[in-house]
């Protein structure tokens, strides 16, 4: 062997133990281990085993101090980690004593048992990992399928005591011939290529190009993304931040140590009292946070806690990228604590991320249904409810890492395939008894709007059906304008009165389940369409069409029959919600272009039933009957929106006024979901076919309701709306004096100061937004000077609380009067925010001419 390199050396010497051991026990070089078993038995496994936790527990002291002294982490921190070590060995222990195998599974093919086997010589290459948990667990792993290992060390800088301290005691403890240990390692790669398997652990895969490229080679990441989502409600401030830091403390060490905490925005200074109080971590090098201090949305909670709102993040407005701040904080070594309005407002930016969730957490649920809705909409490898966990295992396995990544997968079959000696007709009877049609019915989700974007590009979906629970907030907290903290069975306003509490949430969960290949659930007789969210962020290429295009054309000869509910309800809708949808239309289209089209077209039809029937259970007494009514109207009219939709020859008029029509129920029903997700499927529709301010008929008319939907959200939320009013294509007429026109121009002008007022500033000079600010004053004052006496109003009566007079307008009303007070005139030219709300009641006199 003289001149023969050690990692060579190192390779032959692991290629004979393994090629010899799996043959024979006789092998002059293992005199130590005299009589020894094949490296495949599990009696060689288990001695192997039991010989790594006794050198872990006889020598933890100088371990763990070799690694304080260069780490700088505390000892306890090593002890935890040898501690989860020590427990990962002790189940590969109990793994190999039962044969390792898993359980016969009997199937078509006859009884299948799988098992995994070596590959033969193992490189572990190690970087800067955290050494305890990755080597010694990914060595536990290797003993345990059978593989010879070399463990190498590739950092330069790394501590030479912990690898000396290794190199000399391990081999005291395992077979010195199948695990070999090199302190340094730096060959050609083309040495690489005589081992049967390379594992490279360490943070970056960018610093290894020439080993990752190799095809016997494997990276496994020594650090990860880990985000901790707090929801709001009673909690102990204290007792979440000393969770969140002590998890990101060790930082750089545990994986799933966290990098990112999303909290509350109405609880977010109890949150910076506390991580300013508790935090005692120092700061990074000021090298490192020179790019984090040049992000003016950032700030300081303590040295080692940067905060930021998330609004600042997302959008058309953001500041600056989410990624690139998570990037920067990571570089840092900081924890980012971000304040959030909405729980989809999350699920949004952790969709947004471009690097791959590994933990994530939602810690004081609230409530069961917020969890699981968190659940359902986010991307993560591993998913926590509850306290923070300190490790998680690698590729969702039972140990630290499974032995499939180390070894090769072998299946044993035994027994006879029945099936495969039955008849075609036998075997399509026995399937028959599980395999059933699904019922037809729609998806009662309000995601389903997520599905248009997909089918006006020419690629239907399917919709799946899934149980869709949000944010309910309290009727009568709703009708008194107080803040809900939206509590279960009963919000804490209730509580506090003694009164009951019903919630708004009307869209009621989905009696369809998700369908899915375990037999078990194939009994279930419900299976049925799942979500559309779902399909639409997860599936590139187009499905099969659904549905065929079997709507009546709305010219169809044949009118739809009615009965005295659709009736009542058509009535209702005349003199009530479509007043609301006419507001500044004096063609009245929705009263009376939609109602004469719906009489031809079931889902014009179905969708003013699902909109009135839910008006009428919210205001009138003894609503509720007309919930379950509302529902299954709401569920005819989603699979003829499918419909629709899929047919060429549809009229897209009818497609966007039944659009506006749902989402106005929604909005109605959960408003406390995001609310793009009530009014993206209109805005699909609005850009698809090219509907502007300046379209005719019913497609102007519903383009004016999505504009007072997507500025009153935008109001809501406090940022611009979805459709920018430059894409409006809007044509005024300086001599206009109709007052619906002159009304609508007043909405596009509030979109503009929307606009103006909740756009990004990064990079615009004070001198361009007070200019802006100012051309905008000039063109209010404008369409003010320009209005006509009848469209000013009379005043009369006594003053209101807030000052101004109550005025009359020459416009017929379709209503009583309500107290709802209007935007002033010196309110909208000084426009900064505003907290809007509207009750669905018929509109006020008031309101008619603002």
């Amino acid at each position: 062997m003289a001149g023969v390199s050690p990692v060579v050396s190192a390779i032959e010497r692991a290629q004979t133990a393994f090629l010899t051991n799996t043959t024979t026990s006789s092998h002059a070089s293992r005199n130590a281990f005299s009589g020894s078993p094949p490296l495949s038995s599990p009696n060689w496994k288990l001695r192997q085993l039991y010989g790594l936790y006794k050198m872990l527990t006889n020598h933890a002291e100088e371990l763990v101090q070799s690694l304080s002294e260069y780490y700088f982490f505390p000892p306890k921190s090593y002890y935890q980690e040898l501690a989860l070590v020590l427990a990962d060995i002790g189940q590969h222990y109990a793994n190999v004593a039962k044969d390792g195998a898993a359980k016969a599974k009997q199937s078509t093919w006859g009884t299948v048992k799988q098992r995994y086997v070596p590959v033969g010589v193992s490189l572990l290459l190690f970087d800067a990992a955290n050494p305890i948990r990755f080597l010694f667990g990914s060595l536990a792993s290797n003993i345990a399928v059978g593989n010879t290992v070399i463990v190498a060390n590739l950092s330069s800088d790394a501590s030479n005591q912990f690898w000396l301290r290794l190199k000399q005691e391990l081999p005291k403890y395992l077979d010195s011939e199948a695990t070999i240990i090199l302190e340094s390692f730096n060959p050609g790669l083309s040495l690489l290529d005589k081992v049967a398997l390379v594992s490279l652990f360490a943070e970056r895969p960018e610093s290894y190009p020439g080993i990752l490229n190799r095809p016997n080679t494997q990276f496994i990441s020594a650090k990860a993304t880990s985000v901790v989502m707090v929801d709001e409600g009673s909690k102990s401030y204290e007792q979440v931040t000393s969770e969140i830091l002590e998890s990101f403390a060790f930082r750089r060490l545990r994986p799933e140590s966290t990098n990112a905490v999303f909290v509350r925005d109405t609880e977010f200074l109890s949150f910076k009292d506390t991580f300013r109080t508790l935090s005692v971590e120092p700061g990074p090098d000021p090298a490192l946070a020179k790019s984090l201090n040049t992000v003016e949305a950032l700030s300081h909670l303590s040295p080692a806690v940067y905060s930021i709102e998330l609004s600042a993040m997302l959008g058309r407005t953001k500041e600056v990228d989410i990624n690139a701040v998570f990037d920067m904080a990571d570089s840092a070594g900081v924890l980012l604590v971000i304040s959030y309005r909405s729980i989809d407002q999350v699920i949004e930016a952790l969709n947004n991320l471009k690097q791959p969730l590994k933990l994530l957490t939602f810690l004081a649920a609230n409530t069961k249904d917020n969890s699981d809705y968190f659940e359902k909409w986010t991307n993560s490898e591993f998913f926590s409810v509850g306290p923070l966990r300190p490790a998680v295992p690698y590729a969702g396995s039972g140990t630290l890492f499974p032995a499939r990544i180390f070894g090769k997968t072998r299946t044993f079959l035994s027994g006879s395939g029945i099936e495969l000696k039955q008849s075609f007709e036998d075997v399509a009877k026995h399937v028959e008894a599980s395999v059933r049609k699904p019922k037809e019915a729609p998806n009662q989700t309000l995601d389903f709007f997520g599905y248009m974007q997909r089918v006006v590009v020419g690629a239907a979906v399917f919709i799946m059906g899934v149980s869709f629970s949000g944010i309910c907030i309290c009727t009568r907290c709703r009708a008194s304008h107080h803040k809900c903290d939206e509590k279960q069975p009963r919000c804490g306003r209730c509580q506090r009165l003694n009164l009951e509490c019903e919630p708004a949430n009307f869209i009621v969960a989905s009696d369809w389940c998700q369908f899915a290949t375990d037999p078990s659930s194939l009994e279930d007789d419900r299976p049925g369409p799942a979500s559309t969210w779902d399909v639409f962020n997860n599936s590139l290429s187009p499905l099969p069409q659904l549905v065929s295009c079997t709507t009546p054309r709305p010219d169809s000869q044949t009118p739809l029959s009615l009965d005295a509910e659709k009736v009542t309800l058509i009535q209702a809708y005349q003199n009530g919600v479509g007043a609301w949808m006419d507001l500044f239309d004096d063609e009245a289209n929705f009263q009376r272009t939609l109602v004469k089209r719906a009489l031809r077209s079931p889902l014009l039809m179905s969708a003013i039933c699902a909109l009135t029937a839910r008006h009428i259970g919210m205001v009138d007494e003894g609503g509720d009957v007309w919930k379950p009514v509302a529902v299954q109207y709401y569920g005819d009219s989603l699979r003829q929106l499918i419909a629709s939709l899929n047919c060429p020859t549809s009229y897209p008029a009818d497609s966007l006024a039944a659009t506006i029509l749902l989402s106005s129920y929604e909005l109605l029903a959960s408003p406390g979901l995001d609310h793009r997700r009530h009014v993206s499927g209109a805005l699909t529709l609005i850009r698809t076919h090219g509907c502007r301010a300046s379209s005719e008929g019913l497609m102007a008319a519903a383009f004016w309701v999505y504009a007072r939907q997507d500025i009153a959200m935008a109001l809501v939320h406090e940022c611009p709306t979805l459709l920018p009013p430059d894409e409006w294509g809007v044509s005024w007429d300086e001599r206009e004096t109709r007052e619906g026109q002159l009304g609508n121009q007043m909405v596009w002008l509030l979109a503009r100061v929307i606009a103006h007022t909740f756009r990004s500033t990064t990079g615009q000079s004070v001198q361009a937004l007070s200019e802006g600010r100012a051309s905008l004053i000039e063109q209010l004052d404008v369409w003010h000077e320009r209005l006509p006496e009848s469209f000013r109003g009379t005043a009369f009566g006594p003053p209101l609380e807030e000052g101004s007079l109550p005025r009359w307008f020459a416009v017929p009303s379709t209503g009583k009067e309500s107290p709802n007070t209007t935007l002033t005139w010196n309110e909208l030219k000084g426009f900064s925010r505003c907290d809007v709300y509207a009750s669905f009641s018929p509109p006020p006199t008031t309101c008619r001419g603002v």
